[in-house]
């Protein structure tokens, strides 16, 4: 196994992805009799994030050793239908969004210590670094409502007008499906001077 050291510092093991997926689907039509307008917007993310210290390694630090998996993607997805006839008008959108992601931090089978620090093996999701700007991505504006430091942002919106018959139908589906992981396994050796943490954080929203 490998061996690392530091003899007046820190340590420290990392892994993260920052991903951000947007869709934005929107559908029209206008008639004098008939007019069905539709759109739809599927997106999905899916990582497999490890941090890990394993096969017998060796990691010495005066200071933090840090084993760390982090996760800050996002989901938006924006869909939009509008239908307008004299007659009768149908309107449809439909939103998916989901994220499948495995983050995982962990020392297995191998010898770690601080000498004068602490030592944290650490997994989670953490909120972007900045909000989502709609701007950035030429949607003019969402609802007052939406929380743009969500993981998913899924907004779906339908509409129709005519004199004799409209309709119009949203459906916003959404999976939130993070698996978070922090360990200490294999008969592993950790010796801190301060403490030792072991913290799996989830914290993703919709």
């Amino acid at each position: 196994g490998a061996s690392v050291g530091s003899q007046s510092g820190t340590v420290t093991v990392t892994a993260y992805a920052e991903n951000a997926l947007i869709g934005v689907a929107v559908g029209g039509s206008g008639a004098q009799s008939l007019a069905i307008a539709g759109s739809v917007s599927v997106n999905e993310i899916s990582n497999n994030i490890e941090a890990k210290v394993e096969g017998a390694s060796t990691v010495t630090a005066a200071g933090l050793v840090t084993v760390q998996a982090s996760d800050q993607s996002s989901v938006v997805a924006v869909a939009g239908a509008f239908a307008g006839a004299q007659t009768a008008a149908i309107g449809a959108a439909a939103g998916t969004a989901q994220l499948d992601n495995t983050i995982k931090a962990g020392i297995d089978n191998s010898t770690v210590t601080s000498t004068g620090g602490d030592v944290q093996v650490l997994a989670g999701y953490f909120e972007p670094l900045s909000p989502f700007q709609p701007s950035e991505y030429y949607v003019a504006s969402l609802p007052g409502s939406v929380d743009t430091d969500a993981q998913i942002i899924n907004v779906t919106v339908a509409g129709a007008g005519a004199e004799t018959f409209a309709a119009g139908a949203a459906i916003s589906l959404n999976w939130l499906r993070n698996s978070v992981e922090a360990s200490i396994t294999g008969g592993a050796h950790v010796t801190a001077h301060g403490g030792v943490t072991v913290q799996a954080d989830n914290k993703g929203s919709m």
